[in-house]
């Protein structure tokens, strides 16, 4: 009889650490679950994060093409500013020397 006793209590003993380990399992995977859920949120904003940083770099490239275009177009219009004042100045030194020619010839 104390044998049946110390079975029943080392079965109790086996029954109630089953039951809290299955208990603990359902924990674990209920965790699991809601990690594996998360870990997909992540991954979808990951990739939608992804997707916006692929965006904001074509409109980088192109912004920086617009700005590179306008940087050519700026020289070239700087150039010719420089062409023309130096084609006013030679017409002035021009326009002067035939003032001056004519006066010559009027005063003879």
């Amino acid at each position: 009889e104390a044998d049946i006793d110390r079975y029943k209590k080392d079965l109790e003993a086996a029954l109630s650490e089953l039951e809290h380990l299955k208990e603990e399992g359902e924990r674990t995977l209920e965790k699991q679950i809601s990690l594996s859920g998360e870990v997909g949120a992540l991954s979808k904003r990951t990739e939608e994060l992804q997707e916006l940083l692929n965006q904001e770099e074509q409109k980088s490239a192109s912004a920086r093409e617009k700005l590179n275009v306008a940087v050519r177009k700026g020289k070239s219009l700087v150039q010719q500013r420089d062409s023309l004042k130096q084609t006013i100045g030679e017409m002035s030194v021009e326009m002067e020397h035939l003032k001056s020619e004519i006066n010559n010839r009027e005063h003879t």
